[in-house]
């Protein structure tokens, strides 16, 4: 088995590479710049978002299984101008997938979309329901993921999308909301926040790779080629809070500034993920209950700190 990997110095990158290792499978990782302190194996520079670098690189490989995990972390941004020549998300997936077509070796096209995509859906969100993404980045995800069935419908593509609810773990970048969180209770600094009513769905990031592994086994991708991933419980943003701070201890609870930030305007109140087709069709079930996750992430960031 040949392995193409995208985003490999990525949060969810670095541990699927681990895991395959783990399973003594061989891959070649493409990235914007080799990076000698990272152990990601063989690695080929090319830029995503240039179409024929792209394509060159794909047709000299002809690998049999794809796994797109790179992303431009910079597009998280809350307004939406469907502009997607300019999302290099949808971009850097699009010129991926093109250049893979002719690739007769190709057994499987595996994308990581996002549950950013159902935006305004009413949840739970469900594979078979319509998208409503209300933000740049959810809306360049479900374009792709589009693309994606429109490929698979005529023309046979091997793509699947696997939709991970919010992921969290250690290694993750602390200019998301959990490590920040963290970051700012085991430095005793006050964290101020909205009144974290909203309810959100954390998923462990070994959770999603596991989710990974399983698609790599499927005999037949289905005719909606998603399978949403999650833990199955939603917990609302201020829960998670108060969790934190009673795992760290002390009196981090008061460091807690509740309302002292607004929502944004088009922010989602309501946040909740049905994961039953990927339990049935993949045999997969999250392992990581939230408190053990939270721990293993809490102990992580607090030996970095040191």
């Amino acid at each position: 088995m040949s392995f193409l990997i995208t985003g490999g110095t990525g949060f969810v990158g670095q541990y699927c590479i681990q895991a395959l290792k783990k399973l003594g499978r061989d891959q070649i990782c493409l990235v914007r710049k080799k990076n000698s302190a990272t152990d990601l194996g063989n690695q080929i520079e090319v830029d995503l978002t240039d179409r024929l670098a792209t394509l060159k690189v794909l047709r000299s490989l002809k690998p049999e299984y794809i796994i797109h995990l790179a992303g431009d972390r910079q597009l998280r941004k809350e307004d939406l101008d469907n502009n997607l020549e300019f999302d290099t998300n949808f971009v850097m997936a699009r010129n991926l997938l093109e250049s893979s077509l002719d690739n007769s070796e190709l057994k499987l096209f595996l994308s990581l979309g996002t549950c950013d995509e159902y935006g305004l859906a009413e949840p739970p969100f469900v594979e078979s329901q319509i998208e409503m993404p209300n933000s740049q980045y959810g809306f360049g995800k479900f374009s792709f993921t589009n693309l994606i069935r429109e490929k698979k419908q005529n023309a046979g593509f091997p793509g699947l999308v696997l939709r991970p609810s919010v992921i969290y773990g250690p290694r993750q970048q602390n200019d998301m909301f959990l490590p920040a969180l963290i970051n700012s209770l085991l430095r005793d600094e006050k964290f101020s926040m909205t009144d974290g009513n909203q309810t959100r769905d954390y998923i462990f990031v070994e959770d999603v790779v596991a989710a990974i592994l399983k698609t790599l086994t499927l005999k037949n991708i289905p005719t909606t080629p998603i399978f949403n991933l999650g833990s199955g419980c939603s917990v609302t943003i201020k829960e998670l809070a108060i969790k934190v701070s009673n795992i760290i201890g002390g009196d981090r609870r008061n460091l807690l500034g509740f309302g002292e930030k607004s929502h944004l305007p088009n922010a989602l109140m309501k946040y909740q993920v049905n994961i039953q087709k990927a339990s049935t069709m993949l045999n997969w079930r999250p392992q990581t209950l939230i408190n053990d996750g939270l721990k293993l992430t809490i102990d992580y960031i607090k030996k970095s700190l040191k």
